[in-house]
């Protein structure tokens, strides 16, 4: 007999789980934050007070972009769709 009610049947294959909460992320997402910050760390070297122009920025990519180059204290320009 299988119990009822909410079970967690761990991540889905392609997914890991996201520390003691109730959601998962999908594993192309931490290896997209990963590019984006190689990219403005390593092959960029940007500096905070540096201006950075986002092509696509409405994009998944583009908007972790964006996010991680103001943590960085970079200001940001966004052109998308």
């Amino acid at each position: 007999m299988r119990p009822r009610g909410r079970q967690n049947l761990g991540a889905p294959r392609g997914f890991i789980e996201a520390g003691a909460s109730d959601f998962f992320v999908p594993r192309g997402y931490v290896g997209m934050g990963r590019a984006a910050y190689g990219s403005l760390t390593t092959g960029l070297d940007l500096q905070a007070g540096q201006t950075l122009l986002v092509r696509g920025g409405t994009s998944a990519l583009g908007l972790a972009t964006t996010a991680l180059a103001k943590d960085l204290g970079a200001a940001v320009i966004d052109a998308g769709r």
